[in-house]
């Protein structure tokens, strides 16, 4: 249904619609307000307390005693917020309430609206928000990833979901603890799963302990949001998983809260996992698993050996039944069909003969099972169907138990017999003796394998099992840092090349090397690669040929032994086209298989699902960066820098690893960045492709010629450029500082301008007879001199930092400021 809005009337309209909404709308709009009145800061003017949302009659009023406006409507406060007229904020606020035109104004419920209405609204809301920022200080203080979370100013927004799967609620999370539920949100049965399948399923109370607890081990969890609401939800997870484990607060509304569960699921096995400390248990407050983890304690190992002794004694108290059972039974009653049939006769409601018969002509062959069934029909009265159906019930309950998922995922193990798998980078990692290496599986293939493997088993029958047994199998054999801390080098067919205790060594193949890598080509010592060492030489300056061939040696060999991440650099191949450039990177690609390469530009740093693509590989080639679009730096340092990253595959599982990937990049212009610091500068390592020729004098062949005549030349060329670093240390070119200078420069406008010979200005070392430049006059002819040369010009603030940066810095000259050194030299003031 919508309402026809006369246009003149928008602004109004707007306002009437969102009445009653604008606690949720100003949160939406990233405008924190407390809906409950308190004083707080104001979103406008900041303070600490100043500000008050009462939101009289619905229309989002507000109160602020430093603001000129002290008194204001919903309208008016996203007006002065955002800094913009009052019809752009009316059109913010119809943006957030999905109004799509000028004419037509939807009447959809939205919070604070009727109450059973509610649940349809929070999911859209939630989609708008911008992702959390991963330095929000709850996630911080807990050491916890963002991922699945919103976030609105300093509020993380985390979603609930009723049983249906519709988005039913939205908390905030406040780096103080607090955690308010937005207004209209049902918290009773709402929960968050984290993970999905399995056979067990753990239910927390807040999101904070059920993020640790998935992250640590990869289990199923389900955030119950509170101790009270873990009985609502119990149910829905008794139905989804063969074992239910609460892991609420050790205090007594923690262990209320398992006790309530078990009564809500009676027939399922609910068991504790409360986390266990010593002395009386709390009223409340007490510990839970993310206390345990930010204490330093090893959660994974502790949940897990929990678990086991959990389910271990659960199944312990139901053999025990079951025997006392069977040891009432005795010697059986009725030893063939004529003797059930006998008793039965005598009384024909005896339900144990009746069971006795059942089972006799389950066992009947073909001929005489008939005869039996009528015998019995006529003895008992009961209708051939129900006999049938008794004797189809028996044969299920005499079948045997079908294997859980996590027994599945053990006897997969199992197959790979002393050489198990590893679980490292969300993959499984299996060593094969002939090529003496680790070769990675993805989870989706090993869901695969699961599939065909347990085809027979009931509980390996959807897509969503194949995908938990695979998790299982991958969190029973995980082991972070696995191939971190194994010795760095590479397989050839004659061993393991790696440095070891400072020299370079070969090995014989073994499972504890660790080893991921293997190229299918020998090195060869006895001369050098001339045809490759000839085109570097007509690419590179005739002033420091030398020393560009030894640094890129040193750079190939350090990369394709995996010690390219100690140095902490990327490689940049700059120049012009037909230089070479594109030339090294095939070669790098001919010795280097497919499968441990990864193509991810510098820009795309900042995609966790890209920098998944690092993990288990060897080099990381891209053949052609953006200019325009700047370096996304904190993310590059990291990768560069060999810091831990959390990182995912689609669909797969989050995993953290250190990127060790070695980065090569090509590219004709320098990278732009908008960080000028020394720890961006530092990350690099240039080579300089400074010749190119005509495309009707390059050789189409050579490339091939080099690559079929020379490539073990070229390995073995490498490795003693290996020789060289750890004989040397790290050696960098004249002409990669050079480069890098220049780079400087050319990132830096201010730089650029004054060392322009174009620039409208002068020194006034070689001539005082000029008065001082002012400064408004600097930014001036430096804002001109951007205009002209087509680059993006820096504030005033900023022009003056920069200036002072290079030494120029501003003071008083007849109640001016001026650059003491620098005089105004425009054409229009020469004489």
């Amino acid at each position: 249904m919508t309402t026809t809005i006369n246009p003149r009337n928008q602004v109004s309209a707007i306002a009437e619609m969102a009445r009653g909404k604008w606690g949720y709308i100003h949160n939406a709009l990233g405008i924190i307000v407390d809906e409950k009145g308190r004083h707080s800061a104001c979103p406008v003017c900041g303070g600490k307390d100043r500000f008050r949302f009462d939101d009289l009659e619905g229309r989002g009023t507000s109160f602020c005693n430093q603001c000129p406006e002290q008194s204001r409507d919903g309208l008016a406060l996203v007006r002065d917020y955002y800094g913009c007229d009052i019809k752009e904020a009316a059109q913010k606020v119809a943006d957030t309430l999905n109004v799509t035109n000028d004419d037509h104004i939807p009447n959809t419920p939205f919070l604070g609206s009727q109450k059973e209405k509610l649940v349809n609204n929070f999911a859209p809301e939630f989609d708008l928000l911008p992702d959390a920022d991963c330095n929000h200080p709850y996630l911080i203080k807990k050491q916890l990833a963002n991922e699945g979370l919103k976030q609105t100013g300093d509020a993380l927004i985390v979603p609930a979901y009723n049983a249906d799967g519709v988005m039913a609620g939205l908390q905030r999370l406040f780096g103080n603890g607090d955690k308010p539920w937005f207004k209209g949100s049902q918290k009773r049965g709402a929960f968050l799963m984290l993970g999905d399948g399995g056979d067990l399923g753990i239910i927390t109370e807040g999101w904070g302990t059920g993020r640790t607890i998935y992250e640590q081990t990869g289990m199923t969890t389900y955030v119950g949001f509170d101790a009270g609401n873990i009985k609502n939800i119990a149910p829905l997870v008794a139905a989804k998983h063969d074992y239910v484990f609460v892991a609420s607060d050790n205090d007594k509304p923690g262990f209320k809260a398992l006790s309530e569960a078990q009564a809500a699921a009676p027939h399922k096995a609910v068991l504790n996992l409360i986390p266990m400390e010593e002395g009386d248990v709390p009223e409340s407050g007490g510990t839970d698993w993310s206390d345990i983890y930010l204490s330093g304690q090893p959660i994974k190992e502790i949940i897990e050996a929990n678990i086991e002794a959990q389910i271990s004694a659960y199944q312990q108290k139901n053999d025990s039944v079951e025997t006392e059972i069977a040891s009432q039974d005795g010697e059986p009653e009725y030893p063939d069909f004529d003797a059930a049939i006998k008793a039965l006769k005598e009384d024909n409601r005896n339900e144990d003969a009746f069971n006795a018969a059942i089972g006799f002509v389950r066992e009947a062959n073909f001929m005489n099972v008939g005869y039996m069934r009528h015998q019995l029909k006529d003895v008992t009265k009961v209708d051939i169907a129900e006999i049938k159906a008794a004797v189809r019930e028996l044969n299920t309950a005499e079948e045997p138990i079908p294997l859980t998922h996590g027994e599945m995922a053990d006897k997969y193990i199992e197959r790979f017999g002393d050489v198990r798998p590893i679980g490292e980078y969300g993959r499984l990692w299996l060593y094969g003796e002939q090529k003496g290496i680790w070769d990675d599986t993805a989870l989706p293939q090993v869901g695969v394998d699961v599939a065909k493997l347990f085809k027979t088993e009931d509980r390996c029958k959807r897509e969503p099992d194949y995908k938990a047994i695979a998790s299982h199998s991958y969190n029973t054999v995980e082991e972070p840092g696995f191939f971190a801390n194994a010795p760095k080098g590479i397989y050839t067919p004659s061993g393991f090349i790696c440095v070891q205790n400072g020299a370079l060594v070969k090995l014989p193949p073994s499972p504890e090397h660790h080893a991921r890598f293997r190229l299918e080509i020998e090195p060869a010592f006895d001369h050098e690669p001339e045809l490759l060492l000839g085109v570097l030489r007509e690419a590179f300056d005739t002033t420091d040929v030398d020393g560009q061939i030894r640094q890129l040696r040193m750079l190939t060999g350090l990369s394709l032994l995996g010690l390219q991440a100690q140095i902490q650099r990327a490689i940049f191949l700059f120049g012009a086209g037909g230089s070479g450039k594109s030339l090294y990177l095939k070669i790098l690609e001919a010795l280097v298989p497919s499968e441990y390469r990864a193509s991810v530009s510098p820009h795309e740093m900042d995609n966790d699902y890209k920098v998944a693509s690092f993990a288990g590989k060897l080099l990381n080639l891209v053949p052609e960066i953006d200019k325009d679009k700047p370096v996304p730096s904190a993310a590059f340092k990291a990768i560069t820098g060999g810091d831990t990253k959390s990182a995912r595959e689609p669909y797969g599982k989050v995993f953290t690893f250190v990127p060790d990937a070695g980065c090569w990049f090509n590219g004709n212009f320098f990278l732009t960045t908008k960080d000028h610091s020394e720890g961006f500068w530092r990350r690099w390592a240039i080579i300089h492709f400074a010749n190119s020729k005509p495309e009707n004098e390059r050789d189409p062949t050579l490339v091939d010629r080099i690559i079929d005549d020379e490539l073990p030349v070229i390995l073995g060329w490498a490795i003693m450029g290996v020789k060289d670093y750890l004989d040397n240390g790290l050696y960098l070119s004249a002409t990669h500082y050079k480069c890098l200078n220049e780079w400087q420069r050319e990132g830096d406008s201010v730089a650029c301008w004054l060392n322009d010979d174009d620039n409208d200005i002068g020194n006034r070392e070689a001539n005082k007879a000029h008065q001082p430049l002012k400064v408004s006059h600097a930014y001036t002819i430096y804002h001109d001199w951007c205009r002209h040369n087509n680059r993006k010009p820096y504030s005033k603030q900023q022009f003056k930092a920069y200036m002072a940066n290079h030494g120029h810095v501003a003071s008083l000259n007849n109640g001016y400021s001026c650059y003491p050194s620098l005089y105004d030299d425009r054409p229009s003031l020469r004489f």
